[in-house]
């Protein structure tokens, strides 16, 4: 999910060095206004919280049923951005890091990708 959201605040030309900013940027571009559904930047940020939560607390346990709602949630994402990413526009240049990480995750089904 969160290539996800870090590949169209991209396509905007916007880059963070923050999990938590890629967050607030994508709840402020693309949720609010919007232009993906609303339950999408919930999902980023529960998951978010989750990994915070597990990889930094000593006593954290994620339960199976967490860990399974937040694989679907990422299923939903990703088919949701599969079906609609072809119509967002790319930026003339990707940063060579950034693109190496997109196309990683994406693989080479979007030929915007294989600039």
């Amino acid at each position: 999910m969160f290539y996800v959201a870090e590949a169209l605040l991209l396509s905007k030309g916007m880059t963070f060095s923050s999990h938590s900013a890629v967050i607030s940027a994508f709840g402020k571009e693309f949720a609010k206004p919007g232009t993906v559904p609303g339950g999408y930047h919930r999902y980023l940020m529960d998951a978010q919280e989750a990994r915070n939560t597990s990889d930094y607390q000593v006593d954290s346990q994620l339960t199976e049923e967490e860990a399974l709602q937040h694989i679907a949630h990422a299923g939903i994402s990703w088919n949701w951005a599969r079906s609609s990413f072809k119509a967002i526009q790319t930026p003339p240049a990707w940063p060579a890091t950034m693109r190496s990480n997109v196309m990683r995750f994406y693989g080479p089904w979007s030929p915007e990708m294989r600039r």
